[in-house]
């Protein structure tokens, strides 16, 4: 990585190059052995993978010292160092996806969704665990059930439950002959099931109290009702001193536990209460109603009919089907009081609605867990804030399992972790998702991991980009087009400008599996980061069209991970207004790779696009098949190149940490006949079919410098594979999809 290196050092590298090469998945190759397309082109530049990626050291002066940013990703610096484990990061998250979203293997085994979250939630939130899940210890009484598992609640915290006057019981309240007479139209399955997830949710409740042991109650209060934790931090417009008191005093291990628990409580209550409508055929669905208070919050039961429900204090919300109606926090935290909730609709075509900003609704969490689940049916989710998969400390899941559905909010949602863990999973359909502002559909903001994963169907995802309809302007388009954080994006706190608390992004992912899909957003956008975060964007199959501006596909800034796949389909990326500084762009020390794996594909950019580092980053545009179409306007700054004509000369005092650093800037289209297009003018002879060009060109009159832009055309016969994009994992269980 050093300019500069002693001959000690330098003979030291030689002996270690082969050990460098193997950790970055590149055996180095025999002599007189054909290198892969990529490898091969770092080496026209005099380049090895041992040259990619960054370790920063703490004396790099003006440097922000990594060590000293907090709320990093747990995966942040191996990837910063080890950039080609990105595809297998990202991979493995889309292969959970693909097994646990199977309904042959919903059908087959237990706690499917809470494996899924493992692998694109927990895992890369928080250490400590593996996908094991927890051994379910609630033991139901054979007598009376719901009604023991509701006096256990009350024991358990602490409240009375046999009120008792002059030393024998009271005759009035008599909360056990409420519950049992409440309870006694159920069937009694129905009511074994609600009794195990009543003890199973009064047990996530215990461990959301212990993760909050030593944090001031006070500092609780004054978090749960910030509603712009997303929108303020990313240049450090507004500081909440509370926050960084929250976080050094919470227990996090204790708080996700609780959201594994709730999660798995609700997953558990689905197969019981499935298995039940199955086997049950005198079961009388109409008489399957319920609304008890309880210590946990309220416990509610709707039958077989369209029910309509409030779901304020709902700590237990269960529909066995019809076409239902639910307004407020569904499946959400809707008080510090009540900091566990799940919603399971079994069936129907249902409506979510929630139109109070401060309430969080439809899978979402604020100090605890909320957890939202439909089985089956077209569905409907509008809300405004913090919904439809969010957590702002602690986890907050929507999983709707089947159906052509809607879902639409304004901000800070659609899989969106400020904090926390927010998960939005969908098992299949034509769905739109709509963001009115931003912040969602894989948003990892600070500390937070978010995460939108889609099985199936051909779906729109939409952020608004007019800034003439919702005020989010980026003054990088000239206040035109929104900032939209959206479509896997991880955002950090960008605190050098201010007040000097820099917080790291998190890491925010998109993943659809199969569908002819569209995808419109504005700026920051499509596998995107800034300020420590990191963006996965990951579609797997089917012809798409992609809409940004800029920053977008694969961009980012100061210091960040951004990474977009598109593995196979004829896909249309078109960049509208000013679109540049996307489709691999990386603007001070940032990571960004974009893999294009096969189709016809056209792309439509300015400028700053297509493999164009920036202020000693690493960003690489492949695309490896096809007859591709390249339309751009600049030059200079795409199709492999970095901005070394400004670079080349000692760089100033604020930048001297630049000499520690390659910057490598790299185009590479593997097979296929392709156009190369600039706008009002001719390409160039440089861009065409089997061709090279490097920037600045061999023998530079200004001598060895650190910055390669590299671009290469491959016969159209194509070429052998990239060893760190190949697949090497397969499906986890082919042999249960048989």
């Amino acid at each position: 990585m050093h300019a500069t290196r002693s001959l000690g050092v330098k003979i030291l590298a030689l002996v270690l190059l082969p050990t460098a090469c193997s950790v970055f998945g590149q055996n180095p190759a025999p002599s007189g052995a054909k290198a892969d397309p990529f490898t091969a082109t770092l080496r026209l530049a005099g380049l090895s993978p041992a040259d990619l990626g960054f370790r920063p050291r703490a004396y790099w002066a003006r440097y922000p010292n990594m060590a000293e940013i907090p709320y990093k990703p747990l995966l942040f610096e191996d990837l910063f160092a080890e950039p080609v484990r990105l595809y297998d990061v990202v991979r493995i998250m889309a292969l959970a996806a693909e097994d646990y979203l199977d309904p042959r293997y919903q059908s087959s085994h237990a706690g499917p969704l809470y494996k899924l979250a493992y692998f694109v939630g927990f895992e890369k939130k928080v250490p400590g665990f593996r996908n094991y899940g927890h051994t379910q210890t609630a033991r139901i009484a054979e007598k009376d059930p719901l009604v023991e598992a509701v006096r256990a609640a009350y024991v358990r915290r602490g409240r009375t439950f046999d009120y008792r006057v002059m030393g024998k019981p009271a005759d009035w309240p008599r909360l056990e002959d409420r519950v049992r007479r409440a309870a006694a139209p159920l069937h009694p399955d129905i009511r074994k099931a609600l009794a195990r997830a009543v003890l199973e949710l009064t047990e996530a409740r215990r461990w959301v109290d212990t993760a909050l042991r030593r944090v001031d109650p006070a500092d609780v209060l004054k978090v749960w009702r910030i509603r712009d934790l997303s929108e303020t931090q990313f240049d450090a417009m507004d500081y909440y001193p509370e926050v960084d008191d929250v976080a050094a005093a919470l227990d996090e291990q204790s708080l996700y536990y609780a959201g594994m628990r709730t999660l798995q409580a609700a997953e558990g209550l689905k197969r019981d209460l499935e298995a039940v409508l199955k086997t049950a055929g005198d079961l009388d669905r109409e008489a399957q109603h319920l609304d008890l208070e309880t210590p946990l919050g309220r416990l509610v039961l709707g039958g077989g009919g369209s029910d309509t429900h409030r779901c304020r204090d709902v700590f237990l919300l269960v529909d066995l089907g019809g076409n239902d109606t639910y307004h407020g926090p569904a499946g959400a935290t809707s008080s510090p009081g009540v900091p566990v909730s799940v919603c399971l609709d079994l069936a129907g075509n249902d409506r979510y609605l929630n139109e109070d900003r401060y309430m969080p609704a439809q899978g979402a969490a604020v100090f605890g867990a909320g957890v939202c689940i439909d089985v089956e049916g077209d569905d409907e989710y509008r809300s405004r804030y913090l919904s439809q998969g969010a957590g702002q400390f602690g986890t907050g899941i929507l999983a709707d399992l089947a159906g052509n559905d809607v879902y639409a909010m304004d901000v800070a949602g659609q899989g969106s972790g400020v904090f926390g863990v927010g998960l939005l999973m969908d098992g299949g359909g034509r769905d739109a998702y709509r963001l009115g502002g931003g912040d969602g559909q894989g948003y990892g903001g600070v500390g937070g991991v978010g995460t939108l994963v889609d099985v199936s169907g051909n779906d729109s995802y939409f952020a608004e980009p007019d800034a003439t309809k919702v005020k989010r302007a980026d003054y990088h388009a000239q206040g035109a087009i929104n900032y939209a954080y959206a479509q896997g994006v991880g955002i950090g706190r960008r605190g050098d400008l201010s007040d000097g608390h820099s917080w790291a992004g998190g890491i925010g992912t998109l993943i659809d599996l199969e569908g002819d899909d569209r995808y419109e957003s504005g700026n920051w956008s499509l596998g995107c980061s800034y300020w420590y975060g990191i963006g996965f964007f990951y579609d797997r199959k089917g012809n798409d069209e992609y809409r940004s501006c800029a920053w977008s596909l694969a961009s980012g800034a100061h210091f960040g991970i951004s990474a977009f796949f598109d593995e196979a389909g004829d896909d249309r990326y078109l960049g509208f207004r000013n679109a540049s500084q996307n489709l691999a762009f990386g603007h001070d020390y940032v990571i960004a790779l974009f893999v294009d794996r096969s189709g016809d594909d056209v792309y439509e950019v300015k400028q700053s696009s297509l493999g164009y580092a920036q202020r000693m980053s690493q960003a690489w545009f492949l695309d490896l098949g096809g007859n591709d179409t390249y339309r751009f306007q600049k030059a200079r700054s795409c199709l492999g190149a970095t901005d070394a004509f400004r670079r080349l000369a000692r760089p100033r005092l604020e930048f001297t940490y630049e000499i520690y650093a390659k910057q490598i800037g790299v185009f590479l289209d593997t097979a296929g006949s392709d156009a190369y297009i600039r706008t009002g003018k001719k390409p160039g002879p440089r861009f065409r079919n089997r061709a090279v060009w490097m920037r600045p060109e061999e023998g530079d009159a200004r001598g060895r410098h650190r910055h390669y832009g590299i671009g290469r055309d491959l016969e159209p016969a194509g070429a052998p594979s990239i060893p760190w994009l190949a697949e090497r994992f397969g499906s986890l269980h082919q042999k249960d999809k048989k």
